[in-house]
């Protein structure tokens, strides 16, 4: 009963912000539309939903919202943390190799499309901000998973949006994405999904 209280009081206070209202930009207007907020069942997502009955409703929303992040982007490299997650990830784009995190900072490599995956409650923000931000580029799209409004997480992820390596971000309230391109102009989106 709880999660659909606090899902309705969320979608509630950012329903200005669903299916890119008020967005100017088309690019980003594009992936909050198509990507972020597409209602259209994906090929795979009944056939993981049995495959996980463990998985609760909130996580099988992340894992779809996964899936659709990186079909769209179709990365070379997956650097994560080895999760739960990873079944959809591999389904959104199966010719992506997939690498532990801790083990393969050296793999963003400027001129390799790269999805970087961390789950906050394994490696935590400071580690994000100070080891990975550094060395993200253009072809890094970075998705953090965990509550990003938590009382411990949410100063780190106002000094992420704020750095100098950032670019566009979407605050999808458990989900943060953060795009590096320096070309397009910086914004920070709240987004319901």
């Amino acid at each position: 009963m709880h999660y659909y209280l606090s899902t309705w009081w969320r979608w509630f206070r950012r329903c200005g912000y669903s299916r890119g209202f008020g967005v100017q930009s088309p690019s980003a207007y594009s992936f909050i539309r198509y990507v972020i907020n597409e209602h259209y069942p994906y090929y795979a997502y009944q056939e993981l939903q049995e495959r996980f009955p463990q998985l609760n409703r909130r996580e099988h929303k992340v894992g779809r919202l996964l899936l659709r992040l990186s079909n769209h982007w179709q990365p070379v490299i997956r650097l994560c943390n080895r999760h739960i997650f990873d079944a959809y990830l591999h389904a959104g784009c199966m010719k992506t190799e997939s690498y532990e995190i801790a083990d393969s900072l050296s793999f963003l490599d400027k001129n390799v499309k790269t999805m970087v995956v961390v789950d906050l409650d394994k490696q935590p923000m400071e580690f994000v901000l100070k080891n990975l931000l550094p060395l993200c580029h253009s072809q890094v799209m970075l998705v953090l998973l965990g509550n990003l409004h938590a009382s411990k997480t949410y100063s780190s992820w106002l000094r992420l949006q704020e750095s100098e390596f950032s670019g566009i971000t979407y605050d999808l309230y458990y989900v943060g994405v953060v795009f590096f391109d320096h070309k397009i102009y910086k914004q920070h989106y709240r987004v319901n999904f």
